[in-house]
């Protein structure tokens, strides 16, 4: 047989067929649950019919009871039965009305129960928050106060540092000091060469005086000579007529020479530089003047050959004038020695003046690379002092915060003292609170418990009834107990580790105080070393006075002599003006130092609380005497300045 599986396929996959399958499984299930509905309902009814027909039988029952219980309190019962009745029921409705009050009451104290369980339940987690917290806390603390062991190691390390440091310092000013001491000793002895040189030129100036005035007082001889010379001349002039023609030239030549020499005279007076030029110059002269005396001779020579016969009566006076004529070249060349000796005195003298010179600018050249050497060893010391000074300011700021810190610490720690004050008074109350109603659960107890012994008897349900909730009120109580011990044991072990913490407090308090006063003491060092290196400031600053002073001293003995040499007096007396008023202003400046940084020790005595008003107007002290020091490196500047001018002035 052969199926058409075709076919059979289209007509399962034709859309109305499989629409069709659809709204039969929806009515099979809508069946389904309809039959299950009517089978609910049915049940539910037949349910409700017979509870209603039991409760109908129960209550026919109630009523035949009733009616038999009537009809034998009526009929055969007596009245001791009756009476026995009506208290019994009088006892169950009282009973049932303090069975309801006691429901209601315990009804109210479980939900009060339950509140304080709830509430209970925050204080215990409240004491465990602060207990973690205080834990938290005690963590952080040692963490701190392990910290602040470390920051005191530094800072005992820093402080060993800077007293190494100051040490050093110290050694450093000591030997200063000694380079001072022999820089004064170099100072006194060459301004003892000085003076010694000063007094060789005062004497070899006063000689050279002499000289001049000796040689003035020649060449006023030599004038008076000339002038009788002239005189004489004039009077053979006159009577010899003929021998004033043929002498005319060699007069006014020789006048033309005296005038020249005496003009050269006066002017070697006035101008010692000029001497060897002059003297030169006088030389040439004279070597010419001797050139034309021999022309001269010459000449009178022929003049005589050719005028024997008419000048054979002058011969005589002829005679005379050579020979005074040989006197005076004779005098010429006297003085033309004197001269040249003078010119090497002279010589002798400017090479001495140049020996001096070269010897001063040697000296200053010392003296300006020893002020430059200690100006750069002031200068470190300024610096290393800052670097004190820095380091001075950082320990305070540490300090300052470990200040902070603690003061935090302890405001943190009054917070938490009175919040677990307030928190143990609140569980003090409530424990009071819960010991009164436990008191009063205890009396009313007893009494439920005597009013049960009268009616076991006659209430055995309710007695038990009575008995379980009795069972659970004391289990209750038990529970609340077994909290109550909880909370007292917690409470205990919190007051333990209150104290625990207090001690702890104390002693780090402790600690802290003898950290700050070990701390007070180093600073009190430090302070003491600051004192003691502003003592050596001021012990450098008036060793520098005294220099200056020194310096300023030798400066006016050496104005004074070359002023009184050179005539620049009134320059000399403006700048020792100058100085003497530089020298005030700085007397008063130091004064003033003086005056601050006593005030600057006195303040510095105070409370750590004050130190950082203080350590401001250290800070400022410090400025101002930073800014002196520069001032008076300006005026060593400026001196050294004026004293490089002056001693080009002078060369």
């Amino acid at each position: 047989m052969s199926f058409d599986y075709a076919a059979i396929r289209a007509r399962k996959q034709a859309p109305g067929t499989q629409w069709a399958a659809y709204s039969d499984l929806f009515m099979v299930l809508a069946f389904i649950f309809l039959i299950l509905y009517m089978v609910a309902s049915l049940r539910t009814g037949m349910i409700s019919i017979t509870t209603h027909a039991q409760i109908e039988e129960v209550k026919q029952e109630l009523a035949l009871y009733k009616t038999i219980k009537d009809q034998y309190l009526q009929q055969d019962s007596g009245q001791r039965e009756k009476r026995v009745y009506d208290e019994i029921l009088a006892q169950i409705s009282l009973l049932e009305s303090e069975a309801t009050e006691n429901k209601q009451r315990l009804a109210q104290e479980s939900e009060q129960q339950k509140i304080r369980e709830s509430a209970l339940n925050q204080y215990q987690q409240m004491i465990v928050e602060m207990i973690n917290a205080n834990a938290i806390a005690k963590a952080e603390a040692v963490k701190k106060f392990n910290s602040e062991l470390q920051q005191k190691e530094l800072l005992e390390k820093e402080i060993e540092q800077q007293s190494t440091e100051v040490a050093t310092l110290e050694n450093q000013i000591n030997m200063e000091l000694a380079e001072k001491a022999a820089l004064k000793g170099k100072l006194e002895q060459e301004t003892a060469t000085l003076e010694g040189a000063i007094e060789k030129l005062s004497t070899q100036s006063e000689q050279s005086q002499n000289q001049l005035a000796s040689l003035e007082q020649k060449l006023e001889s030599q004038s008076d000579q000339k002038a009788q010379l002239q005189q004489k001349l004039q009077i053979e002039s006159a009577e010899r007529a003929e021998i004033e023609s043929t002498l005319k030239q060699e007069t006014a030549n020789l006048e033309s020479t005296i005038q020249e020499l005496s003009t050269e005279r006066e002017n070697s007076q006035n101008q010692l530089a000029s001497l060897v030029q002059q003297l030169e110059t006088q030389s040439s002269e004279s070597s010419q003047l001797q050139q034309k005396l021999k022309i001269e001779t010459a000449e009178k020579a022929e003049i005589q050959s050719t005028l024997k016969q008419e000048t054979a009566n002058l011969e005589s006076t002829i005679q005379e004038l050579s020979t005074e004529r040989e006197q005076s070249q004779f005098q010429l060349a006297s003085l033309e020695q004197k001269l040249e000796t003078q010119s090497a005195e002279s010589a002798q003298l400017q090479q001495k003046l140049k020996i001096e010179a070269a010897e001063k600018a040697e000296i200053e050249s010392t003296l300006q690379a020893e002020t430059k050497s200690l100006e750069s060893k002031i200068q470190d010391l300024v610096s290393k002092r800052e670097q004190s000074l820095d380091q001075l300011t950082s320990l305070e700021q540490a300090l300052e915060k470990e200040a902070a810190e603690k003061a935090a610490l302890e405001r943190t720690l009054e917070r938490e003292k009175t919040t677990l004050e307030g928190k143990i008074a609140e569980l003090a109350s409530n424990r009071d609170e819960n010991q009164a109603q436990l008191a009063a659960l205890e009396q009313q107890l007893i009494i439920e418990a005597a009013e049960k012994a009268a009616l076991e008897t006659t209430l055995v349900q309710e007695t038990t009834t009575l008995e379980g909730k009795i069972q659970e009120l004391t289990s209750n109580r038990e529970a609340s107990q077994n909290q109550l011990a909880l909370l007292e044991q917690q409470l205990n072990t919190e007051t333990s580790e209150k104290a625990a913490l207090r001690k702890t407090l104390q002693e780090d308090t402790k600690n802290l105080e003898g950290i700050i006063q070990e701390l007070t003491g180093k600073q009190d060092e430090s302070e003491n070393l600051l004192a003691a290196l502003e003592q050596k400031l001021r012990m450098e600053a008036a060793d520098k006075a005294t220099l200056e002073a020194a310096l300023s001293r030798e400066k006016a003995d050496l104005e004074s002599q070359l002023d009184e040499l050179s005539g620049k007096q009134n320059q000399s007396q403006a700048d020792l003006a100058a100085l003497a008023g530089q020298l005030a202003k700085e007397a008063e400046e130091k004064a003033a130092l003086r005056k601050t940084l006593q005030e600057g020790t006195k303040n510095l005595e105070g409370i750590i609380q004050e130190l950082t008003g203080k350590q401001d107007e250290s800070e400022n002290l410090l400025a101002a005497l930073e800014q002196k020091l520069r001032m008076e490196a300006v005026d060593k500047a400026t001196l050294e300045a004026a004293l490089s001018r002056e001693k080009a002035d002078l060369e």
